[in-house]
């Protein structure tokens, strides 16, 4: 999981693909000293009487600053094996509420924060044109939850940073 220190210098650390309840607390327990306020397991589903979480959003935020507030925004576009993750849309639009955008305003001083905004978006399928095409639409669904949060911002906000594994290739005709 992690094998290394993480360099004392980063005041938040952004990580998507955090599906599974040991990694979370494996996490947790390394970051917490450093990194005291922390957001994961967003949008979780439990199974029943089992208490075994089924799907989540994977996406997970620590920060070495106090967390004013937080929202998760599902995706309305994702599809395929992204639905297996816990990431799309299940053939029956069950799990498409998994994917998303996790936002966060951090407190940088007494009156002033930043949002950070963490996100996995549609993973590359054998249709590169439809992973494309849904990857631009979950861009603008960004775009649209960010400023929507950004709106509801308790301080005063000097910066708004998008991080997260955007699977796109700068090299493909396609995500061009």
């Amino acid at each position: 999981m992690i094998n290394e220190d993480i360099p004392g210098d980063l005041d938040v650390i952004c990580l998507q693909e955090v599906f599974n309840e040991d990694a979370w607390n494996i996490l947790n327990e390394k970051l917490r000293s450093k990194y005291p306020y922390i957001l994961f397991d967003a949008h979780r589903v439990r199974v029943s009487s089992l208490k075994f979480t089924m799907v989540n959003s994977g996406l997970y935020i620590a920060s070495k600053y106090p967390i004013v507030q937080s929202m998760f925004y599902p995706f309305k576009n994702s599809y395929s094996e992204d639905a297996l993750s816990g990431k799309g849309n299940y053939s029956m639009s069950l799990i498409s509420i998994f994917s998303g955008v996790l936002c966060a305003e951090i407190q940088i001083a007494e009156k002033s924060s930043i949002i950070v905004a963490t996100t996995h978006m549609q993973a590359p399928t054998s249709s590169f044109a439809k992973s494309s095409a849904t990857r631009v639409e979950q861009y603008k669904e960004m775009k649209d939850c960010m400023s929507e949060f950004g709106d509801t911002a308790v301080l005063d906000v000097q910066a708004e940073i998008l991080c997260g594994d955007f699977n796109t290739d700068p090299r493909s005709p396609i995500d061009d």
